[in-house]
C-alpha cells in the first residue's frame, strides 16, 4: 500500500485523528499554537548592553586612562588614543545595536508566517480552523503552497 493511499484513506483519519474533547484539553494545559516572545527591553537598553559588554568595558578603561594621562602629562598622544578607543567603542557599539535589531526584526516577521486558517482533521472529519486553535497530534492537511503551521 502506498503512503499516499495510507495517509487518504478515511480509515487512517477516523483512527488516528484527535477528538474535539482531547483537542480542548490539550490547548487548556498547552495554550494556544503560537509563538511566545521573550520579553521586549527598550531601545535604549539595548543600545546600552551594546556599550557595556565585557570588552567594551575593558576599552571604554583604556580610553579613560588615557584621558587621566592627558590631563597629567598634557601629551596630545594619550588624546588621541583615547579618543579613538572611545570611538571604536561607540562605533562597534551602534553596529552590534544595529545588527541585533535587524535579527529581531527578523523574529517579529515569523509570526506573520503562520497560516490564519488551516484544514485540520478532527473526529474522522475535514474541517476549516483557526491555526492558532492547533493541538499537538492534529492531522492536518496540505496542498503544495500551502503554510506549514508550526
Amino acid at each position: 500500500m502506498c503512503i499516499r493511499h495510507r495517509l487518504s484513506s478515511a480509515s487512517f483519519h477516523t483512527q488516528h485523528s484527535a477528538t474535539a474533547a482531547a483537542a480542548a484539553k490539550k490547548q487548556e494545559t498547552e495554550g494556544f499554537n503560537v509563538l511566545t516572545l521573550p520579553k521586549q527591553h527598550p531601545e535604549w537598553c539595548k543600545f546600552l548592553e551594546q556599550l557595556t559588554d565585557f570588552f567594551s568595558l575593558l576599552l571604554w578603561g583604556g580610553a579613560v586612562l588615557c584621558f587621566v594621562g592627558y590631563g597629567l602629562k598634557r601629551e596630545k598622544d594619550h588624546l588621541y588614543l583615547g579618543s579613538v578607543l572611545a570611538g571604536v567603542v561607540l562605533a562597534t557599539g551602534i553596529f552590534g545595536y544595529f545588527q541585533e535589531r535587524k535579527s529581531s526584526n527578523l523574529m517579529d516577521s515569523f509570526k506573520n508566517m503562520m497560516p490564519t486558517m488551516v484544514k485540520v482533521v478532527r473526529d474522522g472529519e475535514v474541517s476549516n480552523m483557526n491555526a492558532k486553535e492547533l493541538v499537538r497530534g492534529d492531522i492536518i492537511r496540505l496542498k503544495g503552497g500551502d503554510k506549514v503551521p508550526a
